[in-house]
């Protein structure tokens, strides 16, 4: 029976699967169809509870290399209730506060950030009109009795303002703080203003993870050079998942605005079990998977409607 060669192409929509045979030869379309599926479950609410906890997370290591610092000058390494942390944080303007205000405060920032953009993102925030935070706040209270759960967002830049000006008079009678206070490369304010760009993954240079940049030490270190010259890896090529197939390859990306992927002719025998596996299971007008699909970087050879 003589061999016939057959381009198989798949288009992969959300809820369907459009598929076409094509004769190598004559380039005649001998079958297509597509198949229908129920919409997939979008997994908002696990995706939600995983946001929350990594959120929570990243706000308990802030806390926690927050009050490593102070306890590297000799102040206080845990936080203690304090009713009367708002007051304190207008007194601490231009009082002195004690060692355990100052970490209360300090650690409150650290949790509660303010707004931070992400990229050209615009989000309505609250008009200070002049006031710090802390003294906006006082106002509302005083006004309407409370401050909180106003459902009004403050800048991450106002709060930052709020905590220089706070640090700024404590450091005069704690000269020590000089030593944490940092700027936007290392201490306080960094651990305060810090944000992982999307790319890099989790992990930091204090945690390293397989699945971020900072794997071990050698990524530390050229991250730090790269740094020093205003240059960043490009990390992309990392987040790029291997082919199943050919585990040494990565999978190739799909044309903008495209999602068809081309089955096409090769000799290797595992590639035409694996092409088999997929297309032998299209009966007229229906298509069904029996295996996932991915997109290969080599094209595959099957024998079909011999």
């Amino acid at each position: 029976m003589e061999k016939k060669r057959y381009i198989i192409g798949l288009d992969l929509g959300i809820n369907n699967v459009g598929y076409s045979v094509v004769d190598e030869e004559t380039k005649k379309i001998l079958k297509k169809g597509v198949r229908l599926f129920s919409q997939a479950n979008e997994a908002e609410d696990r995706r939600i509870a995983r946001n929350t906890r990594r959120r929570l997370k990243r706000r308990e290591n802030r806390v926690n290399e927050t009050l490593k610092l102070f306890e590297s000058i000799g102040f206080p390494n845990e936080l203690t209730i304090d009713t009367e942390l708002l007051y304190n944080r207008v007194r601490g303007l231009k009082e002195k506060l004690d060692s355990q205000e100052i970490v209360n405060i300090i650690c409150y920032f650290m949790m509660h950030r303010g707004y931070i953009p992400f990229g050209d993102e615009e989000r309505n925030l609250v008009d200070l009109n002049g006031l710090l935070p802390c003294e906006y706040y006082m106002y509302k209270w005083q006004e309407i009795g409370k401050y909180r759960a106003l459902e009004e967002v403050v800048n991450h830049k106002d709060l930052k303002l709020e905590m220089k000006t706070l640090l700024e008079n404590q450091r005069k009678f704690y000269p020590e703080l000089s030593q944490i206070i940092g700027d936007e490369e290392s201490g306080l304010f960094w651990i305060f203003s810090r944000k992982r760009k999307f790319w890099e993954g989790p992990g930091s240079i204090y945690s390293f993870t397989e699945y971020g940049r900072f794997k071990n030490n050698l990524d530390v270190a050229e991250y730090q050079l790269l740094k020093r010259y205003g240059k960043e890896k490009y990390l992309f090529e990392d987040l790029i998942g291997h082919c199943k197939i050919y585990v040494n390859e990565k999978c190739a990306p799909l044309p903008a605005g495209s999602n068809i992927i081309v089955i096409s002719e090769s000799t290797t025998p595992c590639d035409s079990n694996f092409a088999y596996s997929v297309i032998s299971s299209i009966d007229t007008s229906l298509l069904i998977f029996s295996t996932q699909l991915y997109v290969c970087c080599h094209p595959i050879s099957f024998n079909f409607f011999a």
